[in-house]
């Protein structure tokens, strides 16, 4: 369970950041569904860019489903670490539908033609072969 102490080392600016990715992964690896929200927040904030690749890869214990079209953006838009470990949580979805679906294959077949990166559009091509 999360308790306030592992919050507020989280939440301490003073605390070094590897420590701080250290605790998530372990709480991640618990399954911890209170650290998941953090995680989310985390990705979103500036200060953590460097660590993108390893908070993505804590929300790999989490249901992959509601990370669908957040990991697609990843995929397309994020530096090699974070692509692979966002495409591990596509990879975790055994089934998905709906308008976001349509969406996102049109967004990984723009960013297939618009990529410079081979490593990106290989795995762009990937993706593109699951919804197939």
């Amino acid at each position: 369970m999360l308790n306030e102490n592992n919050i507020d080392l989280i939440k301490n600016n003073l605390i070094p950041y590897n420590k701080k990715i250290q605790i998530i992964l372990n709480l991640a690896e618990e399954k911890n569904l209170e650290i998941y929200p953090i995680i989310l927040e985390m990705i979103d904030d500036p200060m953590y860019k460097n660590k993108m690749g390893s908070l993505i890869y804590a929300l790999r214990n989490y249901p992959p489903n509601p990370l669908f079209a957040k990991a697609i953006d990843w995929i397309i838009n994020g530096n090699f670490e974070v692509a692979h470990e966002a495409f591990e949580i596509i990879n975790n979805i055994d089934q998905i539908s709906g308008k976001a679906v349509f969406q996102s294959y049109l967004k990984i077949q723009e960013a297939i033609t618009h990529s410079p990166d081979n490593w990106r559009v290989n795995i762009l091509n990937e993706l593109i072969e699951m919804f197939e």
